[in-house]
């Protein structure tokens, strides 16, 4: 959902072995639709790993993908955007990152996308 507005669309290849891509039009909807997706995914036997208070490694993130920067007022802020971790019911987070490593590339805030080597 979008402003609460409900859009639909078609996103393949988001869903490969026991990775997922999921995307989101902003911070608020992430907050409300992890814990969604999250007991979602345990009826299929499946765990999203949310960060735990203590945890070093974590694996379920948010890449935050700006608009050009063109499109910002201040575009080294982002207009003030708030990229800190996305807290859930749960008392985990979702740390909003800059990068982010996704089927063997790294895909960065702007839109590049670099070939990761393991």
């Amino acid at each position: 959902m979008c402003g609460g507005e409900e859009i639909k669309f078609e996103m393949s290849g988001s869903e490969y072995a026991d990775d997922t891509g999921l995307l989101f039009c902003d911070r608020g909807s992430v907050g409300r639709m992890a814990p969604r997706v999250n007991e979602h995914f345990a009826r299929w036997g499946m765990q999203v790993h949310e960060k735990a208070p203590g945890d070093r490694k974590v694996k379920t993130l948010v890449l935050f993908c700006a608009a050009p920067p063109m499109s910002y007022i201040n575009p080294h802020t982002y207009d003030n955007a708030n990229l800190s971790d996305i807290r859930l019911p749960s008392g985990n987070v979702i740390p909003v990152v800059d990068k982010a490593k996704y089927l063997g590339s790294m895909i960065s805030r702007d839109g590049r996308c670099d070939m990761f080597l393991v």
